[in-house]
């Protein structure tokens, strides 16, 4: 490992370098599915605690392959920063805002620009931009340029970077895409500051893919997966798609951390902590919803709990990013569902399907998915297959 690269690595684990420490080296734990994230593990001295601390590192790559390749470099790469007296937690030395200039390294650069964002952006939105940003450093090593700074950084180089991401690397054009745009906005940032002049990925079109759309539940699976869910014992899984299904609330954040003091007697509180829009927005409560609600006495319980939580109960602690959608992918899979595109998002897309094809109310699905404006609800509507082009333009009379 190259000098350039081990204090890249230092900077993205937040290590600093000390005498000898214990510590225990790292492992891939794995599953034998991809569903579930894979990690590096390891265990790192603490020097303001006196103990070792337990550190992971998320494989989220698509493919077997791609995870366990990952997984390898970064087992090496922190093995061997570990046995050269790597620790955390000691008074970190941070880059200035000048110390980053047109001649300042790429690397240098990254670990800033990432240290800055963190706190602005989403985190999966920052685990992204890492993601990305260490291909563009994985291509910088792997050509031997690891000392490359701004000034050097053309217009030629990016292509070529964005080239190897199809030929050497293998991504398919969407990924391709989205690090290309990653880098972009890495770039802007520093042009916004006055620290370069030029956007050398500006000019790179972006290459051909399929769109993604969304795919909601039919219904006559959705009966069967409630049923199923029932049979199981699933009361806390069959109440977190009925608020899907009903509230049109994603589940990741909005649902997942949907707490007691949050369901009024008419709406559902979203807070601006959890919501898309940083915004708190309400979504009424329609009846089937409600019905659940007083089944399952969430009123009764204490207003700072989780409505979803340990034990199928509302508690003190939230269950984990993965825990409902683990539990809806063994289902999906056991009904042989499991190719149809279905995830735990889909409820709320069947949801909303179910209530514009009751209404026929435009207005009212907006409000409901609390979108912005129609042509947002339009857009989300076709996307889903609901083409809201009526008819009712061919009754128009003749003069």
């Amino acid at each position: 490992m190259t000098s350039e690269a081990k204090e890249y690595y230092y900077k993205l684990l937040n290590l600093t370098m000390a005498e000898p420490h214990p510590y225990k080296l790292p492992v891939i734990r794995k599953y034998a599915t991809l569903d579930k994230p894979w990690y590096v593990e390891y265990y790192v001295f603490s020097v303001k605690m006196g103990v070792l601390r337990r550190k992971r590192i998320v494989l989220s790559e698509p493919t077997e392959k791609e995870r366990m390749e990952f997984g390898k470099q970064m087992v090496a790469h922190i093995g061997q920063l570990l046995k050269e007296g790597a620790v955390v937690d000691s008074v970190k030395k941070k880059i200035s805002k000048i110390s980053i200039n047109n001649a300042s390294k790429i690397s240098d650069a990254v670990v800033y620009w990432l240290t800055q964002i963190k706190p602005t952006v989403e985190p999966n939105t920052y685990d992204s931009y890492k993601r990305h940003l260490d291909h563009l450093l994985n291509f910088l090593t792997r050509h031997n340029d690891d000392s490359c700074n701004f000034s050097s950084f053309d217009v030629q180089k990016a292509y070529e970077f964005t080239d190897e991401l199809i030929s050497v690397v293998k991504h398919s054009n969407r990924t391709r895409n989205n690090v290309k745009d990653s880098c972009s906005i890495f770039f802007n940032y520093f042009i916004k500051r006055k620290v370069v002049t030029e956007n050398p990925f500006t000019d790179i079109d972006r290459l051909r893919c399929v769109s993604k759309k969304y795919t909601a539940i039919s219904k006559a699976h959705v009966r069967k997966l409630l049923d199923v869910f029932e049979e199981h014992g699933q009361t806390q899984l069959t109440l977190f798609v009925y608020f899907e299904y009903y509230a049109a609330m994603r589940p990741n954040k909005e649902l997942r951390l949907l707490k007691i003091g949050d369901i009024m007697d008419q709406t559902v509180a979203v807070p601006c902590e959890t919501s898309k829009s940083k915004e708190k927005e309400h979504v009424r409560i329609p009846p089937p919803l409600e019905a659940k609600i007083v089944l399952a006495k969430l009123r009764e319980y204490p207003i700072d709990y989780y409505v979803f939580s340990k034990n199928g109960l509302p508690g003190p602690k939230p269950n984990g990013k993965k825990y409902q959608y683990v539990r809806h992918r063994e289902h999906l899979i056991n009904l042989g569902l499991d190719k149809l595109g279905y995830d735990i998002y889909s409820w709320k897309h069947s949801g909303v399907i179910a209530l514009f094809l009751a209404t026929k109310n435009l207005e009212l699905v907006r409000q409901h998915c609390r979108h912005k404006d129609l042509a947002t609800t339009i857009k989300y509507l076709r996307d889903l297959g609901q083409f809201v082009d009526y008819d009712e333009i061919n009754k128009f009379p003749d003069i």
